[in-house]
């Protein structure tokens, strides 16, 4: 029986990578870093694979990583001030600590989110293929979102606790 580790280690090596030592303290260089960017991730497979997941457990445990690597939130932001970077012209625009890729232009009423395919003019083949994107759309056509507030996102989780707990 294969195990996960194996698995990614056969995958990382099918797909051309070179498990080699990772040197501590060095300073990298690019052709080092690509050079060992598959021992990288197959070390971080290896520590997850070391802590004793079940079936369960994994799949939630990779989908709050997931996240967290892509810089995503595990939780609604909110319109708590601490949690936002008015941008340094002082004209009004506010950049999320949590989310880098999320704004707010009307005093954290409503964000929106650079990331969203929605807000970019997307650049195309001549076969109507996405090939990149060319600029960004403005805050004036992107899909705003609520912004709630930490009382409400408070609230929300004690209200999915109670449910879980079948009261």
């Amino acid at each position: 029986m294969t195990t996960q580790l194996e698995r990614a280690k056969y995958e990382l090596q099918k797909a051309g990578y070179t498990l080699i030592p990772v040197p501590e303290n060095k300073e990298w260089d690019i052709e080092d870093y690509t050079q060992q960017i598959g021992t990288m991730a197959y070390e971080i497979v290896k520590q997850f694979c070391n802590q004793g997941h079940s079936g369960m457990s994994a799949q939630y445990c990779i989908s709050i990583i997931t996240k967290l690597l892509k810089g995503d939130v595990l939780t609604p932001l909110t319109n708590n001030p601490e949690e936002w970077e008015q941008d340094f012209n002082g004209n009004g625009h506010w950049q999320s600590k949590r989310k880098f890729s999320c704004f707010s232009d009307d005093n954290l009423q409503t964000y929106y989110d650079i990331d969203e395919d929605c807000n970019r003019n997307w650049e195309l083949d001549n076969e109507g293929k996405r090939t990149g994107w060319s600029s960004f759309v403005g805050s004036d056509k992107a899909v705003k979102h609520p912004l709630i507030s930490e009382e409400e996102l408070k609230a929300q989780r004690e209200a999915k606790q109670k449910q879980e707990a079948g009261e």
